[in-house]
């Protein structure tokens, strides 16, 4: 089972949902690093009036090549949907979308310590603006928006059943056509498996965490903006910062690991295997997987409690395995600054240190070392935004919404990636959603989707990956400007 984290200050807005089992595997393609399979999900009622009934991917057919980044093999596009799409009329009709996100949570942040913390735009604002934008300039894919939202309570006694309310809403009680979860999440299994049974594409925006390699396989109607899948997100810390030279054969890691199946699985299949590779030292830790608000205290509690046991095991870099990194690094750097000892450490993204800087104890920050892929989290300023990213916020301004912090942008550029990314989609598909068309349709994408939260805007979807994000830049803190910035150019880590 898996929980979702709702990303937000010291990932203390994590929002734990109860695990379901993952829908079987067998007879889809194996779970290779980044694979997913591309299959027909069951069409809903909701799409009776597309074309008829266009082939799955993987099926004969002609069809083209998607696009893809450098160092990304993107499979052969083989079904008939695009030659079926484009031989019809465009699809116009009222577009019914789930929408899942999250209302402010400035109050839970206080209650586990966060200071000086408010949040000026919540993923609610967020997406609730981009649902009027769109249907005031026309809808998006030229389809105007019929919402359907529910709104996550990140305080609530069950996650379980805030979830499974969600889905049941989108699925059973609305028939939606396609669902945009704009939480900040981990992937929940559960959650997707019972939205792919329902055959609606679902569109993740990731700020904190991500999803495994094994769930996109399982979840072929799962697509991403934001951070990369987690195998991919630690294989470029730890080649990254081996390419540096901040990772030697002579460094000591303790990896503290979530005890989630996603967690252990990744440390399992690609940072165990990849640290031996590179010749690197790791000294591993697990705490509990976070499973409902209440396990927060607790975790936070286990991995402080890391600190001895690393320290005496001669441990001089420290990195973790988990959606509540944010939590992590900063329960461990004031216990680690409590007892006197500022190892160095090795991050991700997920760590949010830039956006979250005044919340870590200022002598260890020197010590915090990254890499990774979205801007908004790990530095303290984004002193030039790409052009999608100005449009982004442009669009969000004319709602009436001002963004004022690094978390603000991180909310608001990643939401704004979820909706362009489905606008994308349609517009690749005509509008339609039924059977595997819009699946396809993003998968086709290739290096077509420019996002607003990504390093330079560039992503790559096809076939054999439904994460975007390309490129990853090292991140670290620079004493002359009490900030994080990145200390080389941006590249793609294969």
């Amino acid at each position: 089972m898996r929980r979702a984290a709702v990303g937000s200050v010291v990932a203390v807005l994590l929002l734990a949902a109860g695990c379901g089992s993952t829908v079987p595997v067998s007879g889809r393609a194996s779970a290779t690093p980044g694979g997913s399979e591309l299959g027909a999900p069951t069409p809903d009622a909701a799409n009776a009036d597309a074309p008829g009934g266009s082939s799955p991917a993987g099926t004969s057919g002609g069809g083209s090549a998607a696009a893809a980044a450098p160092g990304r093999t993107a499979a052969t596009a083989t079904g008939k949907t695009s030659a079926t799409i484009s031989s019809t009329s465009p699809n116009t009709k009222p577009l019914t979308l789930g929408l899942l996100n999250l209302p402010d949570t400035t109050g839970v942040a206080a209650a586990f310590g966060a200071q000086n913390y408010t949040q000026g735009v919540t993923w609610q604002q967020a997406t609730r603006a981009l649902v009027s934008y769109y249907n005031a300039h026309g809808g998006i894919g030229g389809r105007k928006i019929v919402l359907v939202e529910s709104t996550a309570n990140p305080a609530a006694a069950s996650y379980a059943t805030e979830f499974q309310a969600a889905c049941a809403k989108f699925t059973q009680d609305n028939h939606v056509e396609a669902v945009i979860t704009a939480l900040g999440t981990i992937s929940m299994e559960s959650y997707e498996a019972c939205l792919a049974k329902a055959g609606a594409v679902n569109i993740e925006a990731y700020n904190l965490g991500g999803a495994d390699d094994v769930t996109y396989n399982a979840y072929p109607t799962l697509f991403t903006v934001g951070m990369p899948s987690i195998n991919r997100k630690v294989a470029a810390v730890l080649k990254g910062l081996v390419k540096s030279g901040y990772l030697t054969a002579k460094t000591k890691i303790g990896v503290i690991v979530e005890g989630c199946p996603d967690d252990l699985r990744v440390y399992n299949q690609t940072y165990a295997p990849l640290a031996k590779q590179l010749g690197l030292t790791v000294i591993r830790r697990d705490v509990d997987c976070v499973n409902s608000y209440s396990d927060l205290g607790a975790v936070a509690a286990q991995i402080s409690s890391a600190v001895l046991p690393f320290r005496s095991a001669g441990v001089d870099r420290v990195s973790f395995i988990s959606a509540v990194e944010q939590l992590g690094i900063l329960a461990f750097s004031q216990a680690a600054e409590s007892q006197g000892w500022r190892p160095g450490y090795a991050l991700s993204s997920s760590s949010q240190v830039g956006a979250n800087q005044a919340q870590l104890p200022a002598p260890q920050l020197p010590q915090m070392v990254g890499v990774g892929s979205l801007p908004d989290v790990d530095l303290t300023s984004q002193t030039k935004p790409t052009a999608a990213t100005t449009s982004c916020r442009a669009m969000l301004t004319s709602q009436g919404l001002s963004p004022g912090n690094q978390q603000d942008f991180s909310v608001s550029d990643t939401a704004c990636d979820a909706f362009s990314l489905l606008a994308d989609g349609l517009a690749r598909s005509r509008g339609y959603t039924t059977g595997s068309a819009l699946p396809t349709a993003l998968a086709d994408l290739g290096t077509a989707h420019v996002s607003a939260a990504v390093l330079t805007g560039t992503t790559s979807y096809d076939r054999a990956h439904h994460d975007g994000a390309v490129e990853f830049a090292p991140f670290a803190y620079a004493a002359a400007c009490s900030c994080f910035n990145y200390t080389t150019a941006p590249a793609e880590l294969t």
